[in-house]
């Protein structure tokens, strides 16, 4: 078997482009762990928003089986009813 020895500029230039390649890999693998803990967190607000519109819900229900059907001003806290 021949050994044939590359040029500097040829190794260099070979070695170069891995070490750019194992960056590029390392910042994918970044990215990566980036994205699952965004998902985490997307799945963690997701369930907090599910929570509150479950509250918001049960309580207009107690509001509407204490005062009847109407509006609330949030601002004065008056209860409104329909007419």
């Amino acid at each position: 078997m021949e050994k044939i020895k590359l040029t500097t500029e040829e190794l260099t230039k070979l070695k170069d482009l891995n070490n750019q390649l194992n960056v590029i890999t390392f910042q994918l693998g970044d990215i990566e762990i980036e994205f699952l803990k965004l998902q985490n967190n997307k799945r963690v607000v997701t369930n907090n928003y599910e929570n509150l519109k479950t509250s918001q819900q049960l309580l207009g229900e107690e509001l509407v089986h204490k005062y009847g059907n109407g509006a609330i001003d949030l601002e004065s806290g008056e209860f409104i009813k329909n007419k």
